[in-house]
């Protein structure tokens, strides 16, 4: 029973690290480079922002939310080496600014203070959506668009981009998360099957 139980355990533990490599990939501005200690993510997606917005809290953070220029440069330079080797005048990402009667908001309700704005930007009063664009002369300066996918052609890379607050350190007699259990319970199970079938042999 004892070696089920460690080999259901060994499985679990394989599946959790799975998980994890499946979904690594944000980026943290360290607090000791001067950053918020936020971690910051590149979706690519045809999503519009409104669906984007959904899903980066369904993900468990937000729109991203630029409200310095440390902080703009910090992101540009992570949506700069994401889009290495493509047209960076063919792309675009949404971040967390909208616009309700005539007042633009982060989705996070944090200060617009600071603002980068694209040359002649904003412009049109029904554009109401925020992303950052990949064009010269001030490329991921800020622009507004619909609520549809953030690029105006049919081509280049865009998407939105995620940022989550710092996640607090999990201990070990902290309770379990949800997927971490069944993950577990399947391993365990799993295991559990295979010795049942040998002792019927």
């Amino acid at each position: 029973m004892k070696k089920i139980l460690l080999n259901g355990l060994a499985c679990g533990l394989c599946l959790v690290a799975m998980v994890g490599i499946a979904n690594a990939g944000p980026m943290t501005w360290a607090i000791a480079d001067g950053g918020n200690g936020h971690s910051y993510e590149i979706i690519d997606s045809n999503l519009s922002w409104t669906d984007a917005k959904d899903a980066a809290e369904t993900a468990g953070g937000y729109l991203a939310t630029i409200t310095s220029a440390e902080e703009q440069l910090f992101v540009s330079t992570l949506v700069g080496n994401h889009v290495i080797g493509a047209t960076a005048d063919n792309t675009g990402y949404i971040i967390g600014g909208f616009k309700v009667d005539e007042q633009w908001q982060w989705v996070t309700s944090e200060p617009w203070d600071y603002k980068y704005w694209r040359p002649n930007e904003p412009n049109y009063s029904y554009e109401n959506y925020l992303y950052m664009d990949g064009r010269s002369p001030i490329q991921w300066g800020w622009n507004n668009y619909v609520d549809v996918n953030c690029w105006y052609g049919e081509s280049g890379l865009f998407g939105y981009i995620v940022e989550s607050a710092p996640v607090i350190e999990r201990r070990f007699t902290s309770v379990p998360e949800p997927t971490t259990l069944l993950l577990l319970a399947t391993g365990l199970a799993g295991i559990a099957a295979v010795n049942i079938r040998r002792h019927k042999k």
